[in-house]
């Protein structure tokens, strides 16, 4: 069952996905103004898009 970052980040709409992806990828945007705009922690943007990779 997946934990409550990967059901948040799931429940994003495709776009808004892919743009999270996208500002994390690219590394000019902190993770702080994510977190702003998306409500999102580091933590739960690595573990929604490569939840395999951070299991614990």
């Amino acid at each position: 069952m997946p934990k409550a970052p990967i059901k948040r980040f799931r429940r994003l709409p495709d776009d808004e996905q892919s743009r999270v992806i996208e500002m994390a990828w690219e590394g000019r945007t902190p993770f702080e103004a994510i977190e702003t705009l998306f409500g999102m922690s580091e933590p739960d943007v690595l573990r929604g898009y490569c939840p395999t990779q951070y299991k614990r």
